[in-house]
């Protein structure tokens, strides 16, 4: 079959159904079937004006398609709709100003019901379509009526099967390897840090509860582990009343571990700076405005000074120095009995709370004269 005017080819098809429209002087309705191609046009580009290779115009449906691959800019399409072009732009008046809606018409009360957009191509030579990455949106309730919904990132994996990888909910929240973020920027398990800086970071109080008289399973510990921390930077100029070094270490519970030394606290030694004046492995004061304060005390065990291995419960291994008195340095009492103090004449004296008086330890019966 084949229409033309003014020396332009209207239609040139093989038609095997044959053609139907509405005798009108205008064609209403055209049908075109075949086991073919249906329908096909080139696009004229030398004439002024250009003219469209199909052009429809209708108020309600302008083209109903049955086939089951329909292509524009091949013949051999590979998908439903099939686009070849290197670019598509969407918008009007050449202003590059459009929306791209793909959308859903069964999440009113679905969850996770939505519209994505997947990004890919072919893997392998002949081979079909595939969906190396993906950008979902979709309703976050399965309650009808409400309009929340989420952004999730997918990706493909080698075995087939794809993976989400991240989302935003709708108050905000990132989640990386999680789909209930619970903050503006949630990560699961950890996060990995180059060489940047972090600023403005706050971490989270974390509460460990131990039940039972002695427990001996713990469900949850929560670490903020810190690497090996090296000089970054050295400042000039500048006096250093107190600084304090990082103390690590802690101890375990197992019965699969054999240690040889356990530290609940660990000071190790590190060097000071060259302009150093005192260098200090621990430094501990009392508390104030309390009516007792104390700087510390040790509930149990050996303390050894010089020694890593103190056989009472105070072993120096080295010289004692003791601060002279002249005069008893409190009132001998039962509280401070067996306290021991230095007089100005260089004699030991001992408290003996039993009678309350500082006695010499030559004899233990003599009263002290400081």
């Amino acid at each position: 079959m084949h229409l033309s005017t003014a020396g332009y080819t209207l239609l040139s098809a093989t038609i095997n159904a044959g053609v139907t429209w509405t005798p009108s002087a205008t064609v209403k309705n055209i049908t075109i079937s075949g086991s073919g191609v249906a329908l096909s046009q080139s696009l004229r580009t030398t004439d002024s004006p250009k003219f469209s290779g199909l052009s429809v115009n209708s108020s309600t449906s302008a083209i109903n398609l049955t086939t089951p691959s329909f292509g524009l800019g091949t013949t051999t399409p590979m998908s439903t709709f099939d686009l070849h072009a290197a670019d598509l732009v969407l918008g009007s008046n050449d202003r590059y100003a459009g929306n791209l809606l793909v959308m859903s018409n069964d999440s009113d009360a679905g969850i996770n019901k939505g519209g994505s957009i997947g990004l890919g191509g072919v893997y392998a030579q002949s081979a079909s379509y595939w969906t190396f990455g993906s950008i979902k949106g979709a309703k976050e309730s399965s309650v009808g009526g409400e309009a929340g919904g989420y952004l999730s990132f997918w990706t493909a994996r080698n075995d087939g099967n794809t993976f989400e990888h991240a989302r935003m909910n709708s108050s905000g929240f990132l989640g990386i390897n999680t789909t209930a973020p619970t903050s503006y920027l949630d990560v699961n398990p950890a996060i990995t840090l180059g060489n940047s800086g972090i600023t403005g970071a706050t971490f989270r109080n974390h509460l460990v509860t131990l039940s039972g008289s002695s427990p001996t399973i713990y469900d949850t510990i929560y670490e903020l582990k810190l690497g090996d921390m090296q000089l970054y930077s050295t400042n000039t100029n500048q006096t250093v009343t107190n600084s304090a070094s990082l103390v690590t270490g802690w101890p375990w519970k197992s019965t699969n571990v054999t240690a040889t030394n356990i530290y609940s606290i660990l000071v190790p030694t590190r060097a000071g700076s060259a302009g150093s004046v005192n260098s200090y492995g621990i430094g501990v004061n009392a508390a104030t405005g309390a009516t007792n304060n104390y700087a510390g005390y040790f509930m149990g065990g050996n303390v050894g000074i010089g020694t890593t291995t103190p056989v009472a419960a105070l072993d120096v291994s080295g010289q004692v120095k003791i601060q002279k008195s002249s005069s008893q340095p409190f009132a001998c009492d039962a509280t401070h009995d067996g306290t021991i103090a230095l007089t100005s004449g260089y004699r030991t004296c001992v408290c003996n709370g039993g009678s309350t008086t500082w006695v010499f330890t030559t004899d233990g019966t003599t009263t002290c004269t400081w």
